[in-house]
């Protein structure tokens, strides 16, 4: 269940503070929500910067011992662009949790919106949000602890890469999470495997994490934002490697493009690798041309890599334009169509349970 909010009703506008009240999911060993012994704290939308050693890991140290106590800091779980993530240790029900300390305001005000709303659509596909704190000190995230990641998993198998089987599994269960997430009007847009992660609870399960750079794309009625309300990116947005051609052109994300970078990472998933995957951020003009390219390999060029019963999926989402609605049923039936025709079984044990991750 996500962290309810409460609005200060006589705040001005402009010093309009939000408090996220904690609930204690963990505690009593069950998932009965009960109010939490942490003392509330509050979020600060309000403020323009945080200090400067709001980052450090001392200072989060500091922060759980005042807004979380009995609890611990652990190991560094993994870093980003916007913050790094840490394992939280509780010291009465021996359990751990993830905190995600974010360094940018705009990207913790987003990721915490949207961890809210997805809580209330799918707890399937999300990590469980269960506290938050936001002050000019910092601002930090408690989350449910998960698994590791997909690109991970791949890198430490022999042959870095998904076997067939895993990677059509794989391929539906990351479109129904993408589905969901578009539920809330958002594009994620850094679709990649690394942005996925294997549940705690059932390691067959994945979960989509990581909406620090997320946009708007529909108000809360549904319609779709005109391409006009936004200015024009000056450049691309997420990673360059999954980044659609659009977002390359430096035109506005919308849920196609979440897909496009879907497409890559599964292709990318079947044989380890992408032709462009060698290329860096100042050779992105190289990286459009062969993603251009790409789209029109012949049969016996794609011979040479395990993705090509995926490739002709992107003549499918290169039709999609920023205002379509994505056929996500019709990815779906594709992909159990390559299971159907493989004899693959949903219920078959996925790469990372035969090597014992």
């Amino acid at each position: 269940m996500s962290a309810p909010i409460v609005c200060q009703a006589n705040a001005q506008p402009h010093q309009r503070k939000i408090e996220a009240r904690h609930y204690d999911h963990y505690e009593n060993g069950n998932d009965e929500t009960v109010e939490s012994y942490v003392k509330s704290s509050e979020l600060d939308m309000s403020i323009n910067s945080f200090g400067s050693d709001a980052f450090s890991q001392l200072n989060l140290e500091q922060l759980l011992r005042q807004h979380l106590p009995h609890h611990r800091l652990g190991p560094l779980v993994g870093t980003g662009g916007y913050g790094a993530c840490y394992q939280v240790h509780s010291l009465n029900s021996k359990r751990k949790y993830a905190v995600k300390m974010i360094s940018s305001l705009n990207s913790f005000r987003r990721e915490y919106k949207l961890l809210t709303k997805v809580n209330k659509i799918s707890k399937e596909f999300f990590c469980r949000i269960f506290t938050a704190h936001c002050q000019m000190d910092g601002c930090f995230i408690v989350m449910s602890l998960e698994g590791k990641d997909l690109k991970s998993i791949m890198q430490g198998l022999n042959k870095h890469r998904y076997s067939g089987s895993t990677l059509v599994r794989i391929a539906v269960q990351m479109l129904a999470g993408i589905e969901a997430f578009h539920k809330t009007g958002y594009v994620h847009q850094d679709i990649k495997l690394a942005n996925f992660v294997l549940s705690s609870a059932n390691s067959n399960s994945i979960k989509l994490i990581d909406f620090g750079i997320a946009k708007r794309h529909k108000t809360s009625d549904g319609r779709i934002l005109s391409h006009k309300h936004f200015n024009r990116p000056k450049n691309y947005v997420g990673t360059l490697t999954y980044a659609s051609i659009p977002v390359m052109r430096n035109w506005h994300s919308s849920p196609r493009d979440d897909i496009e970078s879907w497409l890559y990472s599964i292709m990318g998933g079947a044989h380890g690798k992408l032709p462009w995957s060698h290329l860096r951020k100042a050779e992105k003009d190289q990286v459009f041309d062969k993603k251009s390219a790409f789209r029109h390999w012949d049969k016996e060029k794609l011979r040479q890599y395990k993705f090509r019963s995926f490739h002709r999926l992107l003549s499918v989402i290169d039709n999609w334009d920023y205002y379509d609605v994505v056929d996500y049923d019709y990815l779906k039936t594709y992909c159990v169509k390559i299971m159907v025709a493989n004899n693959i079984n949903y219920y078959d044990p996925y790469d990372w349970d035969l090597a014992n991750f």
